[in-house]
């Protein structure tokens, strides 16, 4: 019971003061592209801390985050630009 106290509490508070902190240093459009990449990293912890194997579809799944935020990187750009 302890340790779910801890792994409920502990990182999920740490994590979001530290995406609230983004959102104020960068600015809640560029903070939310954070977001994303959450599933990118819990799969990558898991896999250096807790031996889980890396499989195709994590491969799968990183690539398609990644192409998503290249695509909403480069419309932002474009959008800048045009104003």
């Amino acid at each position: 019971l302890s340790a779910l106290v801890y792994v409920a509490f502990i990182p999920t508070m740490a994590g979001n003061l530290l995406f609230l902190y983004g959102v104020k240093s960068l600015g809640p459009t560029y903070a939310s592209v954070f977001l994303y990449l959450s599933p990118v990293f819990s799969a990558l912890f898991a896999i250096l801390f807790l031996g889980e194997n890396l499989e195709w579809y994590h491969i799968a799944g990183f690539a398609i985050i990644v192409f998503g935020l290249i695509i909403v990187n480069l419309s932002k750009s474009e959008n800048a630009r045009k104003n």
